[in-house]
């Protein structure tokens, strides 16, 4: 009898095992909850952009009949030239140390790419097609001057890729038509947006290599316009930089300042709002740094995390301790941003983004908005003084050095409101690491109008 029982017992215990099985082979779950959360697409913040598209000249100068001309503050030129040379072939390339300046006569012919900061070599495949691998003894490129040389009665087009931080020249042949060259540097200016310029070399590199701008002999006559200012969600980006969003925990900070962390990463919303920084640190992985330039893991991080919001390019490398820093800087019509009414805040009008000991990108800043790329109302023209006054105001700076001067340029103010920014063209220099606006005195004090009312 009790082995009937357990007969039983065993054959229901089987039958139970067998419907259990099929029970779970058969089930399906409830997705109703999960399409119902709400999925931002990490494509649709920004746009993705090759190096061709972040990579721009700071200034282009043209010569021509002895005379200088720079398409100052207009985005329309500067593309123009830059698309027209995009993809020239270059060959027969020779190599030297030896810098041999151009004579500027009225003979000359030629125009000049300067760059705001050196362009790795790899970065400018992008730009030429070289025909031979001499190129490979120049590691990066600050400028790049065209022009056309005669030899034996023929014209050809020429280039010249300019490195001072190396003291390296690269001279080429290029397949640029000299007929249709001249056309490009012959200035029809009807709509005003060239200036005649002057060079002002401000560091000396040594050999003859010089790092030159070129500033207006007249005064400037430049737009300032107040632009909407449309926020970014955080949850976009908490969507786009951790790897698994339902796990990130959000916290309130004392001071109003909103976090998010899974456990490792962590993303702050800083300054009421206005700038992101994302922090992703590595504990000793051991990993070394290969060769790979910073702007190229920088454009593959920006693609692969919501892309660029607005027209950012490629501004500056430095290191910061044992880190690479690369930033891109926002340019509003052609003409850069390089100060905001919260002064210490540069990332109003930067992204910046930090490289450790491997490859991988550890510390990440941005803004939180956009700015429209239409005016909400254009303002009346500014009155920027010439390069002249501009020099004279910087010699007559307090205690200045000019061993710390190494740029100067016209730019843009940025001033912040809640949603929407004023946009104010100054001149600025670039002095001991930082931008700062030139107090020139041309019928008001400049230092003066930025800072009434913006504290």
């Amino acid at each position: 009898m009790i082995e009937h029982v357990k007969t039983v017992i065993l054959w229901l215990l089987i039958l139970l095992s067998v419907f259990l099985t099929y029970q779970i082979w058969i089930f399906q779950p409830n997705y109703r909850v999960l399409q119902s959360t709400e999925y931002i697409d990490r494509t649709q913040i920004g746009d993705e952009k090759g190096l061709d598209q972040v990579i721009r000249p700071k200034q282009i100068v043209l010569y021509n009949d002895g005379l200088s001309f720079s398409p100052i503050g207009s985005l329309e030129y500067i593309q123009k030239y830059y698309d027209e040379y995009h993809g020239v072939s270059v060959e027969q390339i020779t190599v030297t140390t030896n810098f041999i300046d151009i004579e500027i006569d009225e003979e000359f012919k030629g125009i000049e790419f300067i760059f705001p900061s050196s362009i790795p070599f790899e970065a400018l495949n992008e730009f030429f097609h070289f025909n031979n691998n001499k190129s490979s003894f120049i590691r990066n490129i600050d400028r790049i001057v065209f022009f056309i040389e005669s030899s034996d009665g023929k014209e050809q087009v020429h280039a010249r890729l300019i490195s001072n931080n190396e003291q390296v020249v690269a001279n080429a042949i290029t397949n640029i038509s000299a007929e249709s060259f001249r056309e490009d540097i012959t200035v029809d200016d009807k709509n005003g947006s060239y200036y005649e310029v002057f060079p002002y070399n401000i560091v000396n590199y040594g050999s003859g290599f010089m790092g030159t701008v070129f500033l207006p002999e007249d005064d400037l006559m430049i737009n300032s316009g107040t632009y909407l200012a449309k926020t970014i969600s955080a949850e976009h980006f908490k969507q786009s930089l951790f790897s698994d969003p339902s796990f990130v925990k959000n916290y309130l900070q004392s001071n109003g300042e909103e976090s998010f962390t899974d456990g490792n990463r962590m993303m702050n919303v800083l300054n009421n709002g206005n700038v992101l920084q994302y922090i992703n640190p590595v504990f000793g992985d051991g990993i070394d740094r290969n060769d790979k330039h910073i702007l190229f893991t920088g454009l593959d991080f920006l693609n692969g995390h919501g892309g660029f919001t607005n027209s950012y390019y490629y501004d500056s490398v430095k290191s910061v301790g044992d880190k690479d820093e690369i930033n891109f800087r926002l340019f509003v019509d052609g003409i850069p941003v390089y100060r905001a009414n919260f002064f210490e805040i540069n990332n109003l009008y930067e992204i910046t983004l930090q490289r450790g000991s491997g490859n991988r990108i550890e510390q990440y800043k941005r803004p939180l908005f956009f700015v429209d790329e239409e005016p909400i109302n254009l303002g009346e023209s500014t009155i920027l003084p010439s390069g002249y006054e501009v020099i004279k105001a910087i010699n007559n700076k307090e205690d200045f050095n000019p061993y710390l001067l190494t740029d100067i340029s016209v730019g843009y103010m940025m001033v912040k409101r809640q949603s929407f920014v004023i946009l104010e063209p100054r001149w600025f220099i670039y002095y001991n690491n930082s931008w700062e606006v030139v107090n020139v005195v041309n019928g008001m004090e400049d230092s003066e109008v930025i800072t009434d009312g913006l504290e």
